[in-house]
């Protein structure tokens, strides 16, 4: 799968398609927009961002499904490299 949309948008797609996979936070990037979060379910990501850095859910995602593993990457923050990284 190859999906492109906000960051919120995509958190809720992903919730209800992968509800049991657990998210792997990339926080060498995210700190370096001061922001950290803790690895946990798919379905409670979106909640910690919204209390943590709102609008980082508006942002562009792109999120790569390949091979049992998915990426989300967002291209404001880091080209190339994933933000979040979950098994399916």
């Amino acid at each position: 799968m190859d999906r492109e949309d906000t960051l919120e948008n995509c958190l809720l797609f992903l919730s209800q398609v992968h509800p049991d996979s657990n998210v792997e936070v990339n926080n060498d990037i995210l700190r370096k927009q001061q922001v950290q979060l803790q690895d946990c379910p798919l379905a409670q990501l979106r909640g910690q961002i919204q209390a943590k850095a709102p609008s980082m859910l508006q942002q562009t995602a792109h999120v790569l499904e390949r091979n049992q593993i998915g990426e989300i990457f967002l291209l404001k923050f880091a080209e190339g490299e994933h933000i979040f990284l979950y098994h399916f």
